[in-house]
């Protein structure tokens, strides 16, 4: 058996039975250097031991006030469950734009719809998340307005609440475990830190 076979044995073991064969059919974009589409694979195949570069999409939502909409993933989330992350991340289907995946993701996990998004950052990252599964995308991410209250799907998302971006920090600083591998990462990013005290400007400019 090979390592990866071994491994996919390990996690087939693992995780709800349900849950494997659904991401095992289910199918992403997999993607090159560029994020130029060059074939697909599972979701199972695309975050497995060190991953698959695929592409995905990831969205920040800020309400009037200039907190951000975040989200606690679900238990069963193959990757990230139970830990906080930004409004939502996405893996791109076959033939999917980065940002049609981020408005049905919106949909599917919090039932937001009709938001306008505009991007604000591409970038690739690689990162592990635990002994089974990684993360390896080629990521565009987006910034709207919502100050609603969602309508989570309880097997994408266990909780959400409104922060603003001080808190979140603190939060960082302190439990930095609660937190997904990748939303640590993204708050690390020059465009992303620049998007959070840019929305924090326009809140002081309006007061």
């Amino acid at each position: 058996m090979t390592q990866d076979a071994d491994l996919l044995a390990r996690v087939q073991r693992a995780i709800d039975p349900d849950v494997f064969a659904r991401l095992s059919q289910m199918q992403v974009a997999f993607v090159d250097e560029n994020g130029i589409e060059i074939g697909q694979t599972s979701v199972i195949d695309a975050h497995l031991g060190e991953a698959k570069r695929h592409r995905a999409a990831s969205v920040f939502l800020f309400s009037d006030s200039g907190k951000m909409l975040m989200q606690q993933r679900a238990k069963q989330k193959i990757v990230g469950g139970e830990l906080w992350s930004n409004t939502i991340c996405g893996n791109a289907r076959p033939s999917e734009s980065s940002e049609a995946c981020a408005h049905r993701r919106l949909r599917e996990e919090l039932g937001i719809e009709g938001v306008v998004l505009e991007q604000v950052d591409s970038f690739e990252y690689r990162v592990p998340c635990d002994a089974f599964f990684s993360e390896w995308e080629f990521d565009t991410a987006f910034i709207g307005t919502y100050s609603a209250e969602p309508t989570p799907n309880p097997q994408e998302v266990m909780g959400w609440e409104y922060l603003s971006f001080d808190v979140i920090q603190k939060q960082l600083e302190d439990y930095p475990e609660k937190f997904s591998p990748w939303f640590r990462v993204f708050i690390k990013r020059p465009k992303i830190l620049e998007m959070f005290h840019a929305v924090s400007r326009q809140i002081v400019e309006k007061e």
